[in-house]
């Protein structure tokens, strides 16, 4: 019988906007999959939106599998101080993590992070467990955990995991971990979206990215793993599947095409294909776009940044201005709606300036399909992000918030102004269809 008590957590956010866009913490059920049968496992969510609790809420949801979370307004760190937003705590009410605690001693805690500037909520947890169980020992890994290791370990966690370091955790905890297993999503009582990741790393190195220090190691995922962790979301009825890969199509033929003749031939209910991470123009082909359009893609992000080629050039070459409009065009023959179709275009990066900002929106309304910005993040340790540092402090995660930048560079009105433009432009888009 195993005795080892687990409790993974995935934190409640600290911002000052938080929608679910599709957002499962599948690095935690990763780890929580490979303690299978090693250890008593239990999960703690913070941000399901199928918790009982939502059903005494009145948030909206789309048909997409996305919504809005619980929130309730907090007190504003004093570096925000010029940010004239409301700050808030979104997530299940911190009662409810308390009480678990309160009501049974776990042998370790494992919380994952992802954004560098949500570190608060990471401590509230830290807080709660170290009150109710305090002989817990407190585990962090993640993004945060990652590219901020020192101010992370200054949380007061007893062990900090950077880069995917899992030996270290396994020294820690003790045990001898499965050798492959499938992330915990059993952990759900319901479940409407699941996620997967047809590939780990990615082959690009884009100056203002930090997925190569999150992951230095680019591979495809076996096929017959792919197909036992569709047909265990397929068994927990998911009607929404969202793919985490920082380079979907890339290697197409390895991953996602034999993927998709899969789920095409043992599809047992109707399942929707999103991709937040934005997906490469650059290999986007009729036969692959047809392909996605038939297995059940429905809201496709394609990465545009910029219309400038020389942004391009000096951010990590990964699109020509030709692949993307050439990747639109592939993507409506074979039948995609132009409403599904979005374009991430950045805003606020240091080596762009409003006007070209607008150039790349309007370029993306003249190929009729959806606007998505997206604001630039100082990240230490990237490229980009160092160029910051001479004034921001990067030492400190809620420097990086991206809500919060174009405050700390003074640019909050051209910032406004560029998303009404984007607001009025996806309207016309939508009028015309």
């Amino acid at each position: 019988m195993n005795t080892l008590k687990l409790l993974f957590i995935n934190p409640p956010i600290y911002d000052f906007s938080a929608y679910d866009f599709w957002l499962k913490p599948y690095g935690m059920l990763e780890i929580a999959g490979l303690c299978r049968n090693q250890a008593q496992i239990a999960v703690f969510d913070y941000m399901d939106r199928e918790h009982p609790f939502y059903k005494t809420q009145s948030l909206r949801k789309d048909s997409n599998g996305r919504g809005h979370f619980h929130h309730i307004d907090i007190e504003k760190p004093d570096i925000y101080e010029s940010v004239p937003r409301k700050y808030k705590r979104y997530g299940l009410p911190r009662t409810f993590l308390q009480e678990q605690l309160n009501a049974t001693d776990y042998d370790a805690v494992l919380i994952q992070t992802t954004m560098t500037y949500w570190y608060l909520g990471v401590q509230e947890v830290i807080a709660d467990t170290r009150q109710f169980n305090p002989h817990t020992k407190i585990i962090l890994g993640g993004v945060y955990a990652s590219l901020c290791p020192d101010h992370a370990k200054s949380l007061g966690a007893d062990l900090v995991i950077q880069q995917n370091n899992l030996s270290s955790l396994w020294n820690f905890l003790n045990i001898s971990p499965l050798l492959s297993g499938l992330p915990y999503w059993e952990a759900y009582p319901k479940l409407e979206t699941g996620v997967m990741k047809i590939q780990t790393g990615c082959p690009f190195r884009c100056s203002y990215c930090a997925s190569h220090r999150l992951s230095n190691k680019h591979q495809h995922q076996n096929l017959s793993y792919l197909i036992e962790e569709f047909n265990l979301l397929q068994h927990l009825k998911i009607r929404h599947l969202a793919f985490y890969d920082d380079a979907l199509l890339y290697q197409a033929e390895k991953g996602i095409i034999p993927f998709l003749e899969y789920k095409l031939n043992h599809e047992k209910q109707p399942i929707y294909m999103h991709t937040p991470n934005a997906i490469h123009a650059r290999y986007v082909t009729p036969e692959l776009a047809k392909l996605m359009i038939r297995a059940g893609f429905k809201k496709i992000y394609i990465g545009f940044e910029s219309n400038n080629e020389e942004f391009h050039q000096k951010t990590g070459r990964k699109i020509q201005i030709s692949d993307f409009t050439h990747a639109i065009q592939k993507f409506l023959n074979a039948g995609a709606n132009p409403n599904d179709l979005h374009a991430y275009i950045l805003i606020n990066h240091p080596h762009q300036d409003a006007a070209e900002t607008q150039a790349a929106m309007e370029a993306v309304h003249e190929q009729g399909i959806r606007i998505m910005l997206a604001e630039f993040s100082p990240i230490p340790g990237t490229p980009d992000g160092e160029l910051c540092r001479p004034w921001l402090d990067l030492n400190e995660p809620l420097t990086h918030n991206n809500s919060a930048f174009p405050y700390f560079l003074n640019k909050e009105a051209e910032t406004e102004t560029l998303k009404q433009s984007c607001v009025t432009l996806n309207k016309m888009n939508l009028s015309q269809t």
